[in-house]
């Protein structure tokens, strides 16, 4: 039984696709238009891609191919990176805590968003 299949199972969770629907990122897109691709925060699930913590990739587990399913969503973050303008950018999915430049991986740590 795969994982979101028994986190469904015993706690009632509703997962939404890995991918997102090509009218979820037209609306990002359409969102951040409207602002004059400028705010302060980005708050998203996975990094763009060119973030990717690859030194946390465990060889024997191959994660790099297990990973692979988000790289679609991954690239579509860098390219909005590649124009928006942002004070900080904070990710979670790899469970690790690091700040890159002004991307910010969260797990154990809190970000204050003042």
């Amino acid at each position: 039984m795969q994982n979101k299949q028994w986190r469904s199972d015993i706690f009632g969770i509703e997962f939404i696709p890995d991918k997102p629907q090509k009218v979820v990122k037209d609306k990002a897109k359409f969102n951040l238009e409207q602002y004059g691709w400028k705010v302060d925060y980005v708050v998203t699930h996975t990094c763009p891609y060119e973030y990717r913590p690859t030194d946390r990739y465990i060889p024997d587990l191959n994660t790099a191919k297990c990973f692979k399913r988000h790289y679609d969503n991954e690239k579509f973050l860098s390219k909005i990176r590649n124009k928006l303008v942002y004070e900080m950018w904070l990710c979670g999915h790899f469970h690790l805590d690091r700040t890159v430049g002004n991307v910010r991986f969260l797990y154990d740590d809190i970000y204050e968003i003042k």
